[in-house]
């Protein structure tokens, strides 16, 4: 869905910078890219133009999130301009998505940690459960073993409420 901060490129039939708004010229600043772009291509100016070019050879719009540095992403839409079933030109918005690559990658990191945290604390209760279990076996008073035995069966569940939680956070779960 195009928004009023897209930069705004217009390419002639071969692909070459006819007009960029200022927002462009600030998408393409902050890629590095400080040439005018005007009247050059833009593979000319080190900007991927992989979706201007598939937009063209399948004469429909392409929609398509372009990594330019390991900081900066771009999401580009290319949306052809026909007459008669001739190309004469195209329409290529931009617009810096980033910051939300950036905090996705955040939120996959801290899922990962959360899901990990989980499964250590089931992998710990487990321990403490088989060490409780193995006490129990040494034991010779019927009321120490049932406690033992309880203590064992309450600490199992909360292992699994921890095994549940990692499952549910890697989506097994519904």
């Amino acid at each position: 869905e195009p928004r009023v901060g897209d930069g705004v490129m217009v390419l002639d039939a071969d692909a070459r910078v006819r007009y960029s708004s200022p927002n462009a010229v600030s998408a393409l600043h902050r890629v590095g890219i400080s040439a005018n772009a005007t009247g050059l291509r833009l593979a000319e100016l080190g900007f991927d133009d992989g979706p201007v070019r598939a937009s063209f050879e399948r004469r429909e719009p392409v929609v398509e999130e372009v990594e330019q540095t390991p900081e900066i992403t771009l999401l580009t839409r290319c949306i052809p301009i026909m007459a008669g079933g001739t190309i004469t030109g195209g329409v290529l918005l931009l617009r810096d998505v980033s910051e939300l690559r950036q905090r996705d990658r955040l939120l996959l990191s801290k899922d990962a940690t959360i899901r990990e945290i989980h499964h250590r604390v089931k992998n710990n209760l487990q321990t403490i459960s088989s060490l409780l279990r193995l006490q129990g076996r040494r034991l010779k008073a019927p009321e120490a073993k049932a406690a033992i035995e309880e203590s064992v069966r309450r600490i199992r569940s909360i292992a699994l409420v921890h095994e549940t939680l990692s499952l549910a956070l890697e989506g097994h779960l519904p």
